[in-house]
């Protein structure tokens, strides 16, 4: 989900740069994300339910899976090929 830099802040109301302006709540941007922004089963893996890495304030968590690992073991489970080599 990418959304605007110039949004109106969910804690306090002011039309800003939210980037820069979370820092005066003392808040990080995943804890502001996280509070705010994000939907309902983003960042957890489809397959083993871990965390997906967080990307910022502008990407969110873009990852389905969490892992190469993982990603991997759904392309086995529906058998679609690999574009490289296992070892």
């Amino acid at each position: 989900m990418k959304i605007n830099y110039k949004e109106i802040c969910a804690i306090c109301g002011k039309n800003c740069d939210i980037k820069n302006h979370i820092k005066e709540h003392k808040i990080s941007s995943k804890d502001y994300y996280d509070t705010y922004i994000k939907q309902k089963d983003e960042g957890i893996c489809k397959i083993c339910k871990g965390p997906t890495p967080f990307r910022g304030l502008n990407h969110g968590y873009p990852n389905t899976y969490c892992s190469n690992y993982c990603h991997r073991a759904r392309q086995r489970s529906y058998g679609t090929s690999f574009l490289y080599n296992e070892k």
